[in-house]
């Protein structure tokens, strides 16, 4: 999208920030928390290669997780250094684990000729044996790759984001160079070992691969899936349902417009309103407010609307207040009144 709609010209701020939500599919085969189509939360920065760039990513990602209420998270990191790190790494998985080929996994023998770093994810016990001797990439690293990461480590001990370096951390995909993190959850409700719920990492050649021009960039994506995992076991009240502010019961000839106009205006003002658009009963009105867990009720009858005068009524606790017809253009004044 950042290719196909020139979102490099010059007329365009640079870094670019965007952040996206959307619906993702994967080739892989599917496991647990894995599925084979899946939405994504995403946040990409273009344009700036400073370490300023991947701190404030990290940061966010943090920040976003502490935010939602998420426990037990832990921010692993590592770098990937430049291109020529990447590819003297590259090679030097390939010589360790050829000899070894007939006994790996048949996902990691496949890996071995696509791409090796991904054998060091491998969960096969076929594979587990071999992972404590392979070569790590921090062995790798040029001088500039470990200033550059030592400048974004020290950064995040300033802002007391605390984090594990993780030098079996390598981020499978071909695309990422530089700085790779993972947020990992420990939750033995809903998994046996710590799972990743974030992660990401600078890619400063992909928009190249898409035919753009050479831009550096940063960014991460969440499995909206597996967050709401998380979510659902250690942040149960974000789902918790709210009810809505006001229910408007209204009977009588002439008084459904103007229920309409009265949800209308509410709304307008930013709170959640409804009124019943089947028109039963007022008795049965009242049982869908409650059953809605409507706040409050506004009573509106044909002698309401012929003396300009409405009751509003409070379910918790039964407090009543009159109210104009011109009051509901204020309904926040109203509610401090009420609340008194």
């Amino acid at each position: 999208a950042y290719v196909e709609n020139k979102l490099y010209g010059p007329d365009v701020v640079k870094p670019f920030n965007v952040y996206y939500i959307d619906n993702t599919f994967r080739y892989e085969r599917p496991q647990a928390g894995r599925q084979r189509e899946f939405h994504q939360i995403g946040v990409e920065s273009f344009g700036s290669n400073s370490p300023l760039a991947d701190v404030e990513t990290i940061m966010m990602g943090h920040d976003l997780l502490a935010e939602l209420g998420v426990k037990n998270y832990e921010l692993h990191i590592n770098t990937l250094g430049n291109a020529q790190v990447r590819k003297d790494y590259h090679d030097a998985l390939v010589n360790y684990f050829t000899p070894l080929k007939d006994q790996l996994s048949e996902d990691s023998q496949r890996r071995l000729s696509m791409n090796p770093l991904r054998i060091l994810d491998s969960k096969a016990d076929e594979d587990k044996q071999f992972l404590p001797d392979a070569p790590r990439i921090v062995d790798y690293l040029d001088e500039d790759s470990k200033k550059n990461f030592e400048t974004i480590t020290d950064m995040l001990e300033q802002l007391g984001i605390n984090y594990v370096l993780d030098d079996d951390l390598v981020r499978g995909l071909d695309y990422y160079t530089g700085v790779i993190f993972e947020f990992m959850v420990e939750d033995k409700n809903l998994w046996e070992s710590a799972t990743t719920i974030l992660g990401g990492g600078r890619y400063n050649h992909l928009v190249e691969e898409f035919d753009g021009p050479e831009t550096p960039a940063v960014g991460f994506g969440i499995g909206e899936e597996r967050l709401m995992l998380v979510l659902k076991e250690q942040n149960p009240a974000l789902f918790k349902d709210e009810g809505i502010d006001f229910f408007i019961t209204n009977i009588g000839e002439g008084t459904e417009m103007k229920a309409v106009e009265i949800e209308r205006s509410l709304r307008k003002q930013g709170f959640k309103a409804q009124y019943d658009v089947d028109q039963k009963k007022l008795k049965q009105q009242f049982r869908k407010a409650d059953r809605v867990h409507a706040k409050f009720v506004i009573t509106l009858g044909a002698k309401e609307l012929e003396n300009g005068v409405l009751n509003i009524k409070r379910l918790a606790d039964g407090k009543t207040l009159d109210l104009s017809l011109e009051d509901l253009n204020d309904m926040k004044s109203v509610m401090e009144k009420i609340e008194d």
